[in-house]
């Protein structure tokens, strides 16, 4: 039986999220988040369907530029 070698996965860099705010049209998506994850910590966004989990992920993916606040070490 041959042994399994794990995957080598790249370094993970830290995310911190500094008052980011984002909205559409006059209602907020995400408002002040501010939050740090450490590299290679596992984090799960949770929340009912509208609240803004996958707008804070199109803001740290850079996909979108948040109205307020920053994002440091974005993923792009």
């Amino acid at each position: 039986m041959l042994a399994k070698t794990p995957a080598v996965l790249p370094t993970a860099q830290p995310i911190t999220l500094d008052g980011v705010t984002h909205g559409y049209g006059s209602g907020l998506a995400v408002d002040t988040v501010t939050l740090e994850i450490r590299g290679g910590e596992l984090v799960a966004l949770l929340g009912p369907s509208g609240c803004g989990k996958m707008t804070l992920l199109r803001i740290i993916a850079g996909f979108i530029q948040q109205r307020e606040g920053r994002v440091v070490d974005r993923l792009t």
